[in-house]
């Protein structure tokens, strides 16, 4: 594979070790280690160069020939309508109608239209890695799942590339990333249809979460960020900025 994973290291020509502790087993893969920290550490914007190298990443990651057993997993965007059911009771007043109307758009797609492939589905800030020579490294794909592949696209534009009061440089950044994305791949109809609704999904995940989280007593400017992120997202998002974008594709 050419995706800049760190390599799982062998313990006794094995990959998985099961280490019991305190009566509890584990099962434990151990990666090489990379000098660097993920860009949320770092507090770094990925600059246009990174952003193509980042979407590079996606499509290779994408050409990995792997359906895994589904994993669940309470932020993945797959699970909207799951964790909404659950969490929307927790959602500030002024989000509730937007994010009800998401949820009904999202509840009505057929999901066998869009394309599927591996998808690691969360290459965001916490989970790029930069290390001391400036390569980038992808990390974290424990709840990786066979799934729509616009999700990985998706919540790399609401992160990556949505920049705070700055909507103009955030579709230039979201159009380099899907520009990049598909020098040699086409994006179908339908998921050019649908990636607004997607990106929207993303943010509003974002705030579903944060907002349970705070309630729960989590009150950490990690929070504090993905709720930021998801209003700043969600406060962007329009039909005519993503049309203008897949007509230049």
């Amino acid at each position: 594979s050419k995706v800049s994973f760190p390599k799982a290291l062998k313990i006794n020509d094995k990959i998985l070790y099961n280490l019991k502790i305190d009566k509890i087993e584990y099962r434990i893969i151990v990666f090489e280690y990379i000098d660097g920290e993920n860009l949320f550490s770092l507090k770094h914007i990925p600059d246009d160069k990174e952003l193509q190298e980042i979407s590079k990443q996606i499509k290779y990651i994408h050409d990995i020939d792997i359906k895994p057993e589904f994993i669940y997993d309470s932020w993945a965007i797959c699970n909207f309508v799951e964790e909404y059911n659950k969490k929307e009771k927790f959602l500030p007043k002024e989000y509730r109608n937007e994010i009800k109307c998401i949820y009904n758009k999202y509840k009505k797609i057929n999901m066998n239209d869009l394309k599927h492939a591996f998808v690691h589905g969360d290459v965001m800030n916490t989970n790029v890695m930069k290390d001391n020579n400036n390569k980038l490294w992808i990390i974290d794909i424990a709840v990786s799942n066979y799934l729509r592949r616009i999700v990985d696209l998706a919540v790399t534009a609401a992160n990556l590339c949505t920049i705070e009061e700055n909507k103009e440089e955030t579709y230039k950044r979201i159009s380099i990333l899907l520009k990049e994305y598909t020098v040699d791949t086409n994006l179908t109809s339908k998921e050019k249809e649908n990636f607004k609704l997607f990106f929207d999904v993303t943010n509003a995940m974002y705030i579903l979460q944060s907002c349970y989280q705070k309630y729960i007593g989590n009150i950490s400017e990690e929070n504090n960020y993905w709720f930021t992120k998801g209003c700043t997202g969600l406060k962007f998002s329009d039909d005519t900025s993503f049309n203008k974008i897949f007509k230049s594709l």
